[in-house]
């Protein structure tokens, strides 16, 4: 949970709508989190959070064009998630060829080494930090 809400959180105070999207749809798994923190105990207690949480886009339903970035939250699922997932690998070159952004956090960043990509410059843009 802290890598979805901590990032909501920064976009969300630059002003930039996010929508949430997911393999399946629905209510993605959740791995465990902590409710002292006091990102994630804000977003748990927001109702509006949790329906947009319950009610996510079926990832393959998504129109990338729609979007000048994408970012993938991590969780040990998205290992085997995003790694053969065709909607994936179509959201990510298609916004990274239109000069948008791919982002991702903790096991999210599984996705560089899945050698999904097209794009042979993506692998050396991505760059991974520890914060």
């Amino acid at each position: 949970m802290v890598e979805l809400t901590h990032p909501l959180d920064v976009f969300e105070k630059a002003g930039i709508p996010v929508e949430i999207a997911s393999i399946r749809g629905g209510h993605p798994p959740i791995d465990f989190f902590d409710l002292s923190d006091p990102v994630i105990d804000r977003y748990w207690k927001d109702r509006s959070f949790r329906d947009a949480l319950a009610s996510t886009q079926i990832l393959g339903d998504v129109d990338p064009s729609r979007y000048s970035a994408v970012f993938f939250a991590g969780g040990h699922g998205t290992m085997w998630d995003f790694a053969d997932s065709e909607a994936v690998q179509r959201v990510i070159r298609s916004i990274w060829e239109a000069g948008g952004i791919v982002s991702a956090v903790c096991h999210g960043l599984y996705l560089t080494a899945s050698g999904m990509f097209s794009h042979a410059n993506l692998q050396r843009a991505i760059r991974a930090t520890r914060a």
